[in-house]
């Protein structure tokens, strides 16, 4: 004859084995059913995009990469930020003008921007340093660059206005080339 405790035991075994499979077979059908679905842009498009209702031109998913930055300090010596210090993000950018030429450069397209950083962390200003090549691919690393946000900076080291060169790799989200 079993006891309390042992009756009690199996019953909840049982409602645990229960709730488990349940929850297996939600979560299967979850992830069948929303596989298919894409997520909506974020609120205002992406980095950098300004909603602009004469530009018929489609958004273009691209994986940006940000190496480490060279920040010049303020008696303007160089200092290089560790490697690891990098950022890699995937995102909708409206390029206004050239996105399909995006899509046809060489992937994957590299360059370098300077800019100063102001007392939020938002870029005040963008100017090229090594071009991509293209005029179409110099925009786009211009329009990526302007929409960073440095959280780390300014800081103690490196006062407001933050002057830094950036470099940017660009590449086709649906296309994947190889990074340095």
């Amino acid at each position: 004859m079993k006891t309390r405790a042992q009756l009690v035991r199996e019953r909840d075994r049982r409602v645990l084995t229960w709730s488990l499979i349940v929850a297996g077979i939600l979560h299967a059908g979850a992830f069948v059913y929303w596989s298919g679905l894409r997520a909506a842009p974020p609120p205002g498009g992406g980095v950098g995009m300004v909603p602009d209702s004469s530009v018929q031109e489609p958004d273009t998913r691209l994986e940006l990469h940000f190496g480490p930055p060279t920040i010049f300090g303020a008696d303007g010596a160089p200092s290089r930020e560790p490697p690891d210090r990098f950022l890699e993000v995937d995102r909708l950018v409206h390029l206004s003008g050239c996105a399909a030429r995006v899509a046809d450069l060489a992937m994957p397209v590299r360059g370098s921007a300077r800019l100063t950083v102001n007392g939020s962390g938002r870029v005040d200003d963008v100017s090229l340093v090594r071009s991509t090549g293209d005029d179409c691919g110099d925009a786009a690393v211009r329009r990526v660059a302007s929409a960073l946000l440095y959280r780390w900076l300014p800081n103690d080291r490196y006062t407001a206005p933050v002057d830094l060169i950036q470099s940017v790799t660009i590449v086709e989200a649906h296309r994947r080339a190889p990074l340095p």
